[in-house]
């Protein structure tokens, strides 16, 4: 199809019969295929012909994946028969295929890899950050439980100044990645557009896993008896 339209032709239709010179042979159209991608998602499909003659380069066989050792070799004997002292190579057109995409596949795993190592690390900070911030407001804990704040007004009071940063943190990643997701997407012909409702779900995992990470210490300067919070110094 992609060999049709180069050549100003509206529909398979119309170059069916019709004769053509390619690298010096002569030859007639008698069907044309539908458009596949034979290489990178990157790349847009490209002008493709066939030819039937004497001469074949590559056979394409479908197999089962049930004792393929037993059918390769079975293939080999009949190569060997028709195609007399020339070797057999061969491989799979999935792992061709495949190897299209190694480089995005490795990516992919390490900015994984990299981003679950920076939500572990950054966990850990907010864990830290959290604790200190418990320890330096133990008294003041204890006084407003005396004068009887409820666990969740506590819990709000320590959690809020961190929730406020990352709330902040967010608004300005959500801008940051959406260009640079973008950018990268603009490397294939053939590409997803990205939807804002990804956004909102990652900002509100951040937020709930920030939460959680601080909600430890909180709730428990929350539900320290007052008494001993009054006593810490």
């Amino acid at each position: 199809e992609a060999a049709v339209k180069s050549q100003g032709y509206l529909s398979a239709e119309d170059v069916i019969g019709k004769k053509f010179i390619q690298w010096g042979r002569n030859g007639i159209i008698i069907g044309v295929a539908r458009d596949f991608h034979f290489q990178s998602f990157r790349e847009k499909v490209q002008p493709l012909t066939f030819q039937m003659g004497d001469l074949a380069t590559f056979l394409s066989l479908t197999v089962s994946d049930e004792n393929l050792a037993a059918v390769v070799d079975n293939v080999e004997r009949k190569w060997n028969q028709i195609a007399g002292g020339i070797p057999m190579t061969y491989f799979f057109a999935d792992d061709a295929y495949d190897s299209q995409y190694v480089s995005e596949a490795r990516f992919g795993n390490l900015f994984l890899s990299f981003a679950a190592l920076a939500i572990v690390l950054s966990c850990l900070g907010l864990v830290g950050l959290s604790a200190f911030s418990t320890a330096q407001r133990t008294k003041e804990i204890g006084i407003r439980k005396v004068l009887g704040a409820s666990v969740a007004e506590i819990l709000g009071l320590l959690s809020k100044d961190f929730l406020v940063l990352i709330m902040i943190a967010v608004i300005i990643a959500i801008p940051v990645s959406l260009f640079s997701m973008n950018r990268w997407l603009e490397g294939f012909a053939y590409r997803i557009n990205i939807s804002w409702w990804l956004f909102v779900v990652a900002g509100i995992m951040v937020v709930l896993t920030a939460f959680a990470s601080i909600c430890y210490q909180t709730l428990k300067a929350a539900n320290t008896n007052p008494v001993k919070s009054l006593k810490s110094e």
